[in-house]
């Protein structure tokens, strides 16, 4: 094996999981080659999860101290580093792991005398070559120089007009001269400087590497005495297809319960083989990200001045405290995941010896021949998981379809009417109880009765105990009518604080009319009534309440036609306030019994501080535009008195009606005062009989 690089060097991931491991990283001698991983530890145990991860185990067995090497997808490093274990069983050090350090892809490039990320232009590339010494191509010459400039200038077409702007490069030939090229005439250029042409190789080459480099080695360091065997273990969790199940409900004529067979569909998409693998699949669905811990981070720096008049003192930052996570240990108890043995009895293989039996009776016994769970189930912490049973290979790239569950379950046909999902027809269905002890993950059912396919129906996660409901065909014997009728009217009427509060009813009244036009069997029919918020349901039976709806249940004999009347009232208040109310309303409601005269008196009462109120305001409105017209004529006097004789009849005439305005004010003003003090304590009156009256 040829030396490991600095590069590949550059970085160790330490895994301190043996008691008095130090954290020295071990590598491998110059030439001596890690023994190939996927044949020293073959994969053992798979666990797949729901949130799409899975759990990998590797064993094997090493003598001494031995390097071992795994390849990962590029892709999958960070979770390898991430969730990595390695444990040494018996009695020997797990060193440190080395693994072939990523360097951003930009940064290397940015490290070549030509800078290529960015995806640079010719132009670019030119301007990184100032000073260069180059050879140009153009249409109709060859110029050997070295690079000056690159720059934009206006331009001319043929006729002298402005054409805009266009690159040209600059250089300096090797006779001396200053030569301009445009670069829609360049054709090619080359580098007359052998290092940095191969710089620029260089470059090229880190970018052809970054795409061909899909797997990575990860190198593990396993240190113990020469001649003793012992036991290692690698787990680590990587993404993972979800895995999936699906379902087969058999319901069959004359049978209480149906039996239900599930399906567990894994994916194996990983670059190794799954050979006689312990396979378990969880139902939980654990916390899993990702975190780019494989491509190095460089943190940027300022760019500091040197200190000049003073040093600068270092900044203390406060610790962190990290809570190293508690661990908890728990083994996977077996469920019991009861099966039909018919498939298995050698009963039902007797007589064929070799010959292909004419005739079958297809999908009749189809429950009895369906295969058995291969699965144990039980608890592994908080999670329900499905073990196989025995050792499961599946191929790289390939997919497998495992049994995983066989069981009767309590259940009863029902048909289940939806008004919204099908105002004329209920749903043929399956009311089920999952009793199998198991949980039931969600997933499509392909429902079977009396031997024939009768339709898709889907599961959701369903725990043990759970009742679910199964829908998986329409049921068009069934024929159904739904009629609904809103009544509104007003309960009641009083006085809360001063507003007048009317309480309103509205009932709505739901007729199901149903009809069971098939005259060989009946139906058990649940209905599903909407369930509105606010409106409380007052008639129709007892139903079950659903988040947003109620289920009600009943049951129809053939060629029967029913009803079921829903009745569900809202209550809800209005509130005015109590002199905005219109008094013939009140004295009607007052006759319908819906109001008490005490409302009405209250209502006067109320009425009448705001008849008093109005009518002293209207007379602060009067006296107000009194004075104004008042201080306009006023106006209208001083104005023409400015130009009569002082001494004469007129003057004196404006100067009487003065005075007598002067004393038509002072009466006003005193009596806007005596008017605004009344109906300020009339409000205040209004107030406080308001604010404490309550009549019913």
């Amino acid at each position: 094996m040829p030396r490991r690089t600095a590069s590949r060097l550059s970085s160790t991931l330490v895994l301190a999981l043996a008691s008095g491991m130090t954290a020295t990283v071990a590598y491998a001698q110059q030439g001596e080659d890690p023994m190939n991983g996927e044949t020293l530890l073959p994969v053992k145990k798979v666990t797949l999860y729901r949130s799409g991860v899975g759990a990998f185990e590797r064993q094997g067995l090493v003598e001494g101290s031995k390097d071992v090497a795994l390849r990962f997808e590029t892709d999958q490093i960070n979770d390898i580093l991430k969730s990595m274990v390695l444990l040494d069983l018996d009695g020997g050090r797990v060193s440190a792991v080395g693994y072939g350090s990523q360097e951003p892809l930009e940064r290397r490039l940015a490290s070549f005398a030509i800078d290529l990320s960015g995806n640079p232009s010719v132009v670019s590339l030119l301007r990184q070559l100032r000073g260069a010494s180059v050879t140009i191509e153009t249409t109709d010459k060859a110029v050997n120089g070295v690079v000056l400039s690159t720059e934009e200038r206006r331009v001319k077409d043929d006729a002298g007009a402005d054409a805009g702007t266009e690159e040209f490069v600059t250089v300096m030939t090797d006779a001396g001269s200053i030569v301009s090229t445009r670069m829609s005439d360049v054709r090619s250029f080359r580098l007359r400087d052998e290092v940095l042409q191969e710089e620029l190789t260089r470059a090229l080459m880190a970018l052809g590497e970054s795409r061909a480099d899909r797997t990575k080695s990860v190198e593990l360091r396993f240190e113990g005495e020469p001649g003793r065997g012992r036991r290692i273990v690698v787990a680590y969790v990587t993404e993972m297809p979800v895995w999936k199940t699906s379902y087969r409900l058999v319901l069959d004529e004359g049978e209480d319960d149906p039996t239900v067979f599930g399906y567990a569909i894994v994916e194996n998409t990983t670059d190794h083989d799954w050979d006689s693998v312990t396979l378990s699949l969880a139902s939980g669905r654990p916390v899993s990200f990702t975190m780019d811990l494989y491509q190095p981070l460089f943190a940027t720096r300022p760019n500091v001045p040197v200190p000049f008049l003073a040093g600068v003192a270092p900044r203390l930052y406060e610790s962190a405290f990290n809570r190293a996570p508690s661990r908890a240990s728990g083994g996977v108890s077996n469920g019991r995941a009861p099966a039909s043995e018919a498939a298995n009895d050698d009963a039902y293989l007797g007589g064929f010896e070799g010959e292909v039996v004419a005739s079958f009776q297809t999908l009749d016994r189809l429950s009895e021949y369906l295969p058995s769970a291969q699965a144990s189930a039980g608890f592994a912490g908080e999670q329900f998981m499905y073990t196989v049973d025995g050792p499961v290979t599946i191929e790289r790239q390939r997919s497998a379809m495992l049994p995983i569950l066989s069981s009767t379950i309590d259940g009863r046909r029902v048909s289940i009417y939806s008004p919204s999902v099908n105002p004329a027809n209920p749903m043929r269905g399956v009311e089920i109880t999952n009793d199998s002890g198991l949980h039931l993950m969600p997933g499509p059912i392909a429902v079977y009765d009396a031997g024939a396919y009768a339709g898709d129906a889907q599961i959701p996660h369903t725990s043990r105990n759970q009742t679910r409901l199964l829908s998986y065909s329409v049921d068009l014997p069934v024929r159904c009518k739904t009629d609904a009728d809103v009544d509104s009217n007003v309960v009641s009427i009083r006085v809360n604080n001063g507003l007048l509060e009317q309480r309103n009813k509205n009932v709505r009244t739901t007729t199901y009319t149903i009809e069971n036009g098939d005259d060989r069997k009946g139906r058990t029919l649940l209905i599903e009534h909407p369930r509105n918020q606010g409106w409380t349901l007052v008639s129709g039976g007892e139903p079950e309440e659903l988040s947003n709806a109620y289920r009600f249940e009943m049951e129809l004999d053939t060629g029967q036609t029913k009803e079921l009347e829903v009745k569900e009232e809202y209550v809800f208040l209005n509130r005015y306030e109590l002199v905005s109310y219109d008094e013939a309303q009140l004295r009607l409601y007052i006759r319908q019994g819906v109001a008490s005269q005490a409302v009405l008196d209250a209502f006067r009462k109320a009425g009448n501080f705001s008849q008093r109120i109005a009518s002293g305001e209207k007379r602060m409105s009067d006296i107000n535009a009194a004075l104004q017209e008042i201080d306009r004529d006023q106006r209208r006097l001083r104005d023409n008195i400015k130009t009569v004789r002082e001494g004469s009849d007129l003057y004196s005439r404006y100067v009487e009606k003065l005075t007598d305005q002067e004393d038509r004010i002072e009466a006003l003003n005193t009596e806007l005062e005596a008017v605004t003090i009344e109906v300020r304590d009339l409000r205040e009156e209004r107030r406080v009989y308001l604010s404490n009256l309550n009549v019913n």
